[in-house]
């Protein structure tokens, strides 16, 4: 499985295609599914779910907590709790891989929806570095603890022109789609006759 691109160039990419990708997603399926969710919210289509070592109807994530909140399937959250008290204690829990079901066939993809949360500070239109972009954990006890991170790196101009290079032909959320007029924004910090409290300077260019 093979990340390539340029977050910067909005040309991100995954290549999963590969029968070593597949069998690895597959792989990690086998345990993700057995830790993030219950026996009720588990694929039943064969080979998706091992026989053995996915007995306990309970998730294992569940004994563990993050930011003081006990963590549990997204699904299971949504459809069986009602907001209020109950579902503000818990924390949203769920997977990287996935697969799909088409004439027959399975094949094995990585989730659309996590792959937009990684990749939502890609290049942000800021001054300052996003920290912790992406933060690895590993569990330790009955809490996740902290072991990497990643820095998005700030740009301070956007330009619109040309159009494709603000739209990621790799994945289709990871870019933005703005009109075909020629328009540059630049940020920069403020200098010392600007007002009390401004974050930030704006200059707008049309036709730049």
């Amino acid at each position: 499985m093979n990340g390539y691109g340029d977050p910067a160039q909005f040309d991100t990419g995954y290549d999963v295609n590969s029968d070593q990708a597949q069998t690895a997603i597959q792989n990690s399926i086998h345990k993700t599914f057995c830790f993030v969710r219950n026996q009720s919210y588990r694929p039943t289509e064969t080979g998706l779910i091992p026989t053995a070592g996915c007995d306990a109807p309970a998730a294992a994530v569940e004994a563990l907590t993050y930011g003081g909140k006990k963590l549990k399937y997204g699904y299971e959250i949504y459809n069986e709790i009602l907001p209020g008290p109950k579902r503000d204690e818990l924390k949203s829990a769920g997977e990287l891989v996935d697969y799909r079901l088409r004439d027959g066939k399975t094949s094995f993809r990585l989730r659309d929806s996590a792959l937009r949360y990684m990749h939502t500070a890609d290049s942000p239109f800021a001054l300052e570095p996003f920290p912790n972009q992406v933060e690895l954990f590993e569990v330790d006890g009955t809490s996740l603890r902290s072991v990497s991170s990643t820095t998005a790196e700030p740009v301070s101009r956007f330009e619109n022109f040309p159009k494709s290079r603000w739209a990621n032909p790799r994945l289709y959320f990871g870019g933005v789609s703005t009109p075909a007029v020629p328009i540059a924004i630049e940020l920069a910090k403020p200098d010392a006759g600007a007002p009390k409290g401004a974050a930030f300077k704006l200059y707008v260019r049309w036709n730049p």
